[in-house]
């Protein structure tokens, strides 16, 4: 609740390149932030396909 939202994400993310990416994300217009949540939906649904079948073998 203390501080503002980059203040928070600083503290939570570790990983300053991606931080930085996040907040040009940010800026652009709604229709290209959502194809990039889609291809981050993607990734993380990949990664975790990939760990459910490296855990069924």
């Amino acid at each position: 609740m203390n501080g503002t939202s980059d203040n928070q994400a600083n503290n939570s993310l570790t990983d300053k390149e991606l931080l930085n990416q996040f907040k040009i994300i940010e800026k652009l217009p709604e229709q290209d932030k959502n194809v990039v949540k889609i291809f981050l939906d993607a990734f993380i649904t990949k990664g975790k396909l990939k760990q459910l079948a490296f855990q069924a073998t």
